[in-house]
């Protein structure tokens, strides 16, 4: 990490660029309604915040039940086969999220399900499509990486608004939850017709088993994976964390310490997401001059930032709508750099494993988005939303330590 500034690398777009935005764009969908959606699905439930963070917990399990299947799945399927059943496995979730709580008995048994099922298809549309960017774009897929994420987190400006609009016309949040069914349809034949376009940017079956792996050596061994990809993914789950307990929790907190009702505090989420949105295009020029690490340290300091305003403006039970709602943007802003930079840094770090490295993003992610969310909502049943949420500056300390190790050790992109 001697140094920040490299050559910039031209960022391509083609028919693979677009297959590989479209599965984390419906991804972002579903993150982002979702979040919103499931203080509201509490509520109509008559759930502790604790149960409604367990759902986060089941979103891990998920995640980390699949990240093992994922190598095998693409050999098995391809990588369009592997994103396909990644949306569908989605849309799935947000079927069973949606009728869980009509039923009279069991609801809970199936909001839970849907959130394992989208933990399994967040997995494989996120890890597929992530190696995919990478293997297609070389030293640009950092830029590539957060590009596709920024078109994500962009989708997620709407996903809030939609359930916000969608409460205050009375039609309940599932309409604007359902409408990743379209969006899961779209993204499996679009994978379907790139894969007739470009068999390389995919990979087929045969040329995946046939190719030398250098997860092994000549003796057959497995290579590990080098240390400063661990170090890099305590970086990422980290961010992960603070990120999705963020978009979980800030509807609730804002309903709760300002005067916005459910609907309103559902559809001002969208500042997250538009946060989230302009870091991630605006780290896509600076990726492609900018170490990654570099990269990073911005981002700790923009949502150091961002925190810092949210929390103090909800100091009082009645707090300021919009000094909150810039926090939460900042917060955004800083938030969605972790993921994007981070996996592709790692994957870059794997000396070209890059399935088997995104395998461990996966259920490093997975246990991220599922324990933290669950902690801060255990602890807001305890002590308060408000104060739960003094969780995010304590994994920046942990993000900035891990930081340092890498900056010790010289490890640069």
């Amino acid at each position: 990490m001697t140094s920040t500034v490299q050559q910039a690398a031209p960022l391509h777009r083609d028919a693979v660029t677009a297959a590989g935005y479209s599965a984390i764009v419906a991804w972002g969908w579903f993150v982002f309604a979702s979040g919103p959606v499931l203080p509201l699905l509490g509520l109509e439930m008559g759930l502790s915040k604790t149960l409604v963070g367990l759902h986060a917990t089941a979103l891990s399990v998920g995640s980390v039940l699949s990240a093992p299947l994922l190598v095998p799945l693409v050999r098995r399927l391809r990588r369009w086969g592997a994103m396909s059943v990644g949306a569908g496995c989605t849309g799935l979730a947000a079927v069973l999220l949606s009728v869980g709580p009509l039923l009279p008995a069991g609801g809970l048994v199936l909001t839970l399900g849907g959130m394992v099922a989208a933990g399994c298809g967040g997995t494989l549309l996120t890890a597929t499509a992530t190696a995919v960017l990478d293997g297609h774009h070389g030293r640009a897929s950092g830029a590539a990486v957060s590009e596709a994420n920024g078109a994500g987190s962009g989708i997620g400006i709407v996903a809030p608004l939609a359930v916000g609009a969608s409460v205050a016309a009375g039609l309940t949040w599932r309409p604007a939850l359902l409408l990743m069914l379209p969006l899961a349809l779209a993204t499996a034949l679009l994978m379907r017709w790139v894969l007739r376009r470009d068999r390389q940017g995919l990979v087929d079956a045969s040329a995946l088993r046939a190719a030398p792996t250098p997860a092994h050596g000549e003796d057959g061994r497995r290579i590990p994976l080098p240390r400063r990809v661990w170090v890099i993914l305590a970086v990422v789950m980290t961010g992960v964390g603070m990120e999705v307990s963020l978009n979980t929790w800030s509807a609730e907190l804002l309903r709760e310490r300002t005067p916005l009702d459910a609907a309103g505090s559902s559809a001002v989420v969208a500042a997250f997401a538009l946060g989230m949105t302009v870091g991630r295009f605006g780290a896509v020029p600076l990726a492609r001059r900018w170490s990654s690490s570099r990269l990073l340290q911005l981002a700790v300091l923009v949502l150091g930032a961002g925190w810092s305003l949210l929390w103090l403006s909800t100091l009082a039970s009645t707090g300021w709508v919009v000094p909150a709602v810039v926090g939460l943007a900042l917060s955004g802003a800083g938030a969605g750099a972790f993921f994007p930079i981070g996996s592709a840094w790692l994957v870059r770090s794997t000396g070209g494993q890059a399935e088997r490295g995104m395998a461990r993003v996966s259920i490093g992610v997975g246990l991220a988005a599922g324990s933290v969310p669950f902690a801060v909502g255990v602890l807001a049943d305890r002590v308060g939303i408000h104060l739960a949420l003094v969780a995010v500056p304590l994994l920046l300390v942990v993000v900035v330590g891990s930081l340092a190790v890498l900056w010790s050790r010289a490890v640069h992109d």
